[in-house]
């Protein structure tokens, strides 16, 4: 079922911080005693010993409208050809930056940026005015579910989105998007991941996850459109 932007319910949560982050506790533990205990030891990061985050459902939500949406473009080194550990911090780096799409084009969105400019508005009605970048190192899931999450969700609400793209690479980079993903659509914002190299990143369960592999960006962007019409959650999509 697909139902127009304007009337789609954007559900209050009072708990939605669970909802993003299945039994945080026990997650924090693992995170805790395993990854971070050995980081701190050593100066290693050794990712055998991390325990990601597995929510085993998804948060439930209507497709949109396309022709009278108005979608949000959010990346985490999604399509970008650089590795996805950009910080110098191995503990991670959950700020975002919101730039106004003139400046977009010196971000790593700029790909994906002109194509979804070139798919509006025959596939959808438009762009938010800015587009939300973010680095993909993020191991603390439950600073992404407390920080990154919330801020990108807040962005979208001011921007007035009725919809996400949200564009990730590797592992981590996959599960902050998935995390963010969910919370956004508890928000009544549709999201929908598209994920390169995801690993064990699936794990955090969104709403709408496209497995895209080798699949260049204009393919993945065009599926994403295409799942976004649909009701979540949805079964991950996998392209070739």
């Amino acid at each position: 079922m697909t139902i127009s932007p304007d009337t789609r319910p954007r559900p209050t949560w009072l708990n939605s911080e669970l909802c993003v982050l299945e039994e945080p506790l026990a997650w924090l533990r693992s995170y805790q005693s395993g990854w971070l205990a050995h980081l701190e030891a050593t100066g290693e990061m050794d990712w055998s010993r991390y325990v990601p985050p597995h929510n085993r459902l998804a948060p439930a939500g209507a497709g949109l409208q396309l022709a009278r949406a108005r979608l949000l473009l959010v990346s985490l080194s999604g399509y970008a050809p650089h590795q996805p550990f950009e910080t110098d911090n191995p503990l991670g780096d959950y700020s975002l930056r919101c730039l106004p799409l003139p400046s977009a084009p010196d971000v790593e969105a700029l790909q994906p940026l002109q194509i979804l400019q070139k798919l509006t508005p025959a596939h959808f009605k438009e762009l938010c005015p800015e587009v939300i970048t973010g680095l993909s190192h993020q191991p603390n899931a439950l600073r992404t579910v407390k920080e990154f999450a919330p801020a990108v969700s807040a962005a979208a609400r001011r921007v007035r989105a009725h919809g996400a793209l949200l564009l990730a690479r590797g592992s981590l980079g996959v599960q902050a998007a998935a995390l963010t993903a969910r919370a956004l659509e508890l928000h009544g914002i549709a999201s929908a991941v598209l994920g390169w190299d995801c690993g064990w990143g699936a794990n955090a369960t969104p709403p709408r996850l496209i497995l895209c592999h080798q699949t260049d960006v204009e393919t993945a962007l065009l599926a994403g459109l295409e799942l976004l019409q649909s009701p979540a959650p949805q079964r991950p999509l996998q392209l070739a």
